[in-house]
């Protein structure tokens, strides 16, 4: 098995990666799954992350939760009712 390796802790690593938009964690996954790039995890200064696309699949489905509840709270401030016997 290949892997990466930083100095970056985990946590330092996962505080890189929510500082990123969504479409720049997504274009990253896919460099990180093509296929000739052969690198299955990331050796960081306290820890090993596998698979290495793991952290960025995290942030990126907290950060569209997070879009959607905003989306929500955005139709409740305009007046739309969702879901009108809850």
């Amino acid at each position: 098995m290949a892997v990466d390796m930083t100095d970056e802790t985990i946590a330092q690593y996962m505080e890189r990666i929510e500082k990123m938009s969504m479409k720049e964690i997504q274009k990253e996954i896919e460099f990180l799954e093509t296929p000739g790039y052969n690198c299955e995890g990331l050796v960081c200064a306290d820890g090993v992350i596998t698979p290495r696309t793991k952290m960025h699949r995290k942030v990126l489905w907290y950060k569209r939760m997070n879009q959607k509840s905003l989306t929500a709270l955005q139709w409740a401030k305009e007046g739309y009712v969702v879901n009108p016997d809850a």
